[in-house]
Order: structure tokens, then sequence, then C-alpha cells
């Protein structure tokens, strides 16, 4: 049972959401780039200019970054992205970033999100809105996340261990998604980088820090 994978399918674990078609069976995410950037517009209808930092040839950011700049053109949006080659490079990076946007798009990327105190200490010094990759990137002091609970995800996935335990073919068992996405703000974070939340979003937020 994987949990949870982008794009099962690409990554040549099944054959097709419905059935695996061998002994795998979990939970399949999004990257949610159209969510993520209406959640910053959200905030803040004057961006034009969002940021993103990602590790050359990354297996999953690579992907996410160049559909992101598609959904970006889409929504009248400039993409300024920096590629890294190790976590060495990533406070260089975001220091020379915050320069030139007016919020950041933190992806789904292992070596970005292993230094993102980084990120959001130069993010925070410029007093702009960030949408990060989890809700840890929230309790750590971005603005703002959206994207599945993960701790719903695992339960998921033990679900549908458990019915394989009890005899069920792993290939009989649909791939499983999240039953909505959840939105995280940090109200403590907002109010020191002057950076006060729609009340749109707090209305439906699950998740804030005080």
């Amino acid at each position: 049972v994987f949990n949870p994978v982008t794009d099962p399918i690409k990554a040549k674990l099944v054959q097709s959401l419905e059935s695996s078609g061998n002994n795998l069976t979990g939970i399949k995410v999004g990257a949610y780039q159209p969510e993520k950037l209406n959640l910053l517009l959200e905030q803040n209808p004057e961006i034009k200019k969002v940021g993103v930092i990602y590790r050359k040839g990354d297996p999953s950011s690579g992907p996410e970054v160049a559909e992101l700049e598609i959904i970006a053109n889409q929504m009248n949006l400039e993409l300024k992205k920096i590629e890294i080659n190790s976590v060495v490079e990533l406070p260089e990076a975001a220091k020379k970033i915050v320069e030139e946007i007016d919020a950041f798009y933190s992806p789904n990327d292992g070596t970005v999100s292993s230094g993102i105190d980084f990120i959001i200490h130069y993010v925070n010094q410029k007093n702009l809105p960030m949408v990060a990759p989890t809700l840890t990137g929230v309790e750590r002091g971005a603005l703002l996340y959206i994207g599945p609970n993960y701790e719903e995800t695992g339960k998921k996935a033990g679900e549908l261990a458990a019915k394989i335990f009890q005899g069920a073919n792993p290939s009989n068992l649909p791939i499983e998604f999240p039953s909505r996405l959840w939105i995280g703000v940090n109200l403590k974070n907002a109010k020191k980088t002057n950076l006060p939340i729609a009340e749109s979003i707090l209305d439906k937020a699950d998740y804030k820090i005080y």
C-alpha cells in the first residue's frame, strides 16, 4: 500500500486508477497548483509575480513546476524560477528570489523542504505570502497551505491494508483520493509580517495557528 503518490501511473506503480494490475494499491494526491495559486490571489489579488525554487532533475517538483508555469500563464501570473542542485544553494536562492516576487510557491520537493526554514526566513523578512507544500510548513512559519490532510490519507491507507489482510486482492481495490482539501493559515505570522488573512480564507480555514 503506497501513501501518498502524486502520479502512480506515471511512476509505473499501477496500470490504472481503477485497478493496479499487480499487488499494489494506495492513495493518490495532486500537486494542486491551481488551488495554491488561487489561494495566494485570494489573499492578495494584486499578486503578479510568483517565485518557486526546486531541485534540478527532481522527479516530483520538476513536472509540478512545468505544469505550474502553464497554469500561472493562464492566470496572467509571471513565474520566477530558480533551480538548485543541493540544499547548500537554497539560502542564496531564497535571498535572491524574494527581491523579484510578490508571493512564493513551495513545491513538493524533498531538497527544498529540508531547507524550508531558509525560505520562510527570507520570505517573511520581505513580508511576502507563501503557500507551503504541507501543514508542517505553516507550523514553521509559512502563511498558507492548501492540500490533503495527511492524517486522513494515512487512515485511508490503513483501511486499504486492513482489507488486504482480510483477503482482498490489491488489484481489486481502486486507488483512493483525499476526501477534500484542507486550508491552513498562520495567524501569528500574519500579524508579525503585517499580512492580514482575507476573511474569505479565515471563514473556511481548517487549521489556524494563533
